[in-house]
């Protein structure tokens, strides 16, 4: 009888090993998980700690900035209440009106209740704190820090939150300049004895300025540069320093035909004249004309042209070319008239005019306006006296001018004589041109910006 069959030992033994691989197994799995879930707690803790310290610096930056923009409206406030007839310059250098002492630029004194003052460590705000220096316009570029010459001053306004978190308000504050006499959109030269009078007596071009010599009472201001190969000097003999790399100014433009409903005469370019009060025409196209113009055509060039001794005191609106020449008026007694021209205008002889215009317009021209001789514009009394190129301006000569001077610089409109092909001031030609007292501007905050850890 067979014995029946044996396990065999060596599976067995094989099958009792696999059981205890796996159950060795557990364990290192067990653990790698529980370190991972260490790690993935950990991980969550460390993006939750995070979150709350940037909320908590977003909300401290947030605090800094209320104190600025607080800070801010604090010095508007008392600028407009207690300090709107104290001058720029007297708020940079502060109370005491004296340079480089401890009250340079700070709101305090002048006179106010002591709890609108904003003394040098800052006034306190809440949980926090804020500063407010005065600071002289940086884009002034006169290399004097406490002393206003372009109406503008930075007011900066600093906040700082208990944690240490700061921001800063700067404010651009004070008026919008009143342009000098001459204002140029592109280059100039000048040249001669030119004489630019009256507080607001000097030169603004968006483009370069090429002085040789130049008496100023205000200054020479360039949007480019300033090119001196003379001197600048004020009346008084003291060396000027331009300023250069300033702001781009605006030059305001005219439509010259749309400026001018207001005219007496109508002066057309088929060689017509209309009367305006009565719709009157007279052709004026030979002998002495009508009303002082007569049309002309030299070389190929039309335009109309002046009789000094019969114009009459009026507005002329003038479609084309004016030429202006004889004597007329005299210093006691000046000629009251003003000269519209879609074309170009040229002013010589012994002209003493002011306007006839309600608004001071003088000699308005589309294209070129070229002065010479012994012109004389507008009166001392009269400061809004204004001449107008909507091309380029040539003044040479002796022309004596109680006016402002605007160069767009655009090229010649159709039909327009080339009376002048760059801007250019010679001879011995004078401006006297005040600006409105200071008191009279109205200041404001003109520009604001904010930034964070300043």
């Amino acid at each position: 009888m067979g014995l029946p069959p044996q396990p065999d030992v060596r599976t067995g033994i094989s099958g009792l090993h696999g059981a205890w691989d796996r159950r060795g197994m557990a364990l290192p799995v067990s653990l790698l998980a529980v370190v991972a879930i260490g790690l993935l707690a950990a991980g969550a803790w460390v993006v939750v700690d995070l979150n709350a310290r940037s909320m908590a610096n977003r909300e401290s930056s947030a605090r800094a900035l209320q104190l600025a923009e607080a800070g801010a409206a604090h010095a508007a406030s008392v600028l407009e209440e207690h300090l709107s007839d104290r001058t720029l310059t007297v708020l940079l250098l502060g109370s005491d009106s004296l340079p480089d002492t401890d009250d340079d630029g700070l709101l305090m004194g002048f006179g106010m209740p002591e709890d609108v003052e904003i003394p040098e460590e800052g006034f306190v705000w809440g949980d926090g704190r804020y500063k407010v220096t005065f600071l002289d316009d940086p884009n002034e570029g006169d290399g004097d820090d406490l002393v206003d010459l372009n109406g503008r001053i930075l007011i900066r306004c600093r906040g700082k939150h208990p944690n240490g978190a700061t921001a800063t308000v700067d404010l651009v504050y004070g008026s919008d300049p009143t342009p000098p006499a001459v204002v140029v959109n592109g280059d100039l030269a000048i040249g001669g004895s030119v004489q630019l009078l009256g507080s607001c007596g000097g030169v603004y071009t968006n483009g370069v300025a090429e002085v040789s010599n130049l008496v100023v009472e205000y200054n020479v201001v360039s949007a480019d540069s300033v090119v001196v190969s003379g001197s600048i000097e004020d009346p008084d003999g003291n060396e000027v320093t331009p300023l250069m790399n300033q702001a781009t100014i605006t030059v305001p433009t005219y439509d010259v035909w749309n400026t001018c409903p207001g005219a007496d005469y109508i002066l057309d370019a088929d060689g017509w004249i209309t009367v305006v009060a009565t719709g009157e025409e007279v052709h004026a196209n030979t002998g002495n004309g009508a009303y002082g113009w007569v049309q002309k055509t030299t070389a190929g060039n039309t335009a109309w042209e002046l009789v000094a001794a019969q114009v009459v005191e009026a507005t002329f609106c003038i479609d084309g070319n004016a030429k202006m020449d004889g004597s007329l008026g005299s210093a006691e007694d000046p000629f009251v008239m003003t000269v519209f021209a879609t074309g170009g205008i040229t002013a010589t002889g012994n002209l003493v005019i002011m306007p006839d215009h309600p608004e001071g317009f003088l000699l308005m021209a589309q294209g070129d306006l070229k002065i010479a001789g012994n012109v004389s514009g507008a009166a001392p009394e009269l400061s809004n006296g204004l001449l107008y190129a909507g091309s380029q301006c040539h003044l040479s000569g002796n022309p004596s001018l109680s006016a402002q001077i605007f160069c767009a610089d655009e090229p010649d409109p159709a039909g327009a004589a080339d009376y002048a092909t760059s801007n250019e001031i010679s001879g011995n030609v004078q401006f006297v041109f005040d600006c409105p007292p200071e008191g009279g501007l109205t200041r404001r905050v003109l520009s604001w910006s904010q930034r964070y850890g300043s």
